[in-house]
């Protein structure tokens, strides 16, 4: 009975430290996100947003568990007359500079949105602006779609940035020196 007892034990400490490292890094990311000034867009953006994104990979599941922080960081977004939440801007870095083929409309689907062809973009606004809920959902979906996906992402190597084509006068390089696709 001793010896069980112990594996249990020992199985949750091992748990509680995996947990506590988890959450540990999701903190740090999070403090990152907090000194995040300026969003790539024209310009080329700010160091703390690229250390975000060349933590590659590894940083998918801090952000990830950031899907659902709603709170404000008043840097603007483009076109869409709002500021990003902490959730936005950890999305905004999941899908557009670590991973290209995240498929945004399907994860909304699946996470209970009625996609209106003609709001484009702006139907995550709409969906998840002010919807704890459904920060969740989706929260939850993303989560699914990376478990499932993870071991069919590819390196990418360019140095290039997605936004170059709007600024093609002065492009700027990905300091991150690419992305991960998924395997065609």
């Amino acid at each position: 009975m001793i010896k069980f007892n112990n594996c249990i034990l020992f199985f949750l400490i091992g748990f509680q430290s995996l947990t506590c490292s988890q959450n540990n890094k999701t903190e740090q990311v999070y403090l990152q996100l907090c000194k995040i000034k300026e969003v790539p867009f024209v310009e080329m953006g700010d160091s703390v947003y690229w250390d975000i994104v060349e933590g590659g990979l590894n940083n998918i599941p801090p952000l990830i568990n950031l899907l659902d922080n709603s709170q404000n960081t008043g840097i603007h977004a483009p076109y869409f007359g709002r500021d990003y939440s902490i959730a936005d801007l950890a999305y905004r870095i999941i899908s557009t500079d670590i991973i290209r083929d995240v498929p945004t409309y399907a994860l909304l689907e699946k996470a209970g949105c009625k996609i209106e062809i003609d709001k484009g973009f702006a139907n995550y606004w709409y969906f998840l602006d002010g919807n704890d809920d459904n920060r969740k959902k989706f929260k939850a979906v993303v989560q699914d779609w990376f478990s499932n996906n993870k071991d069919n992402l590819v390196w990418y190597k360019t140095d290039m940035h997605a936004y170059t084509d709007f600024n093609e006068d002065t492009p700027f390089k990905n300091p991150a020196g690419g992305y991960y696709m998924l395997k065609k």
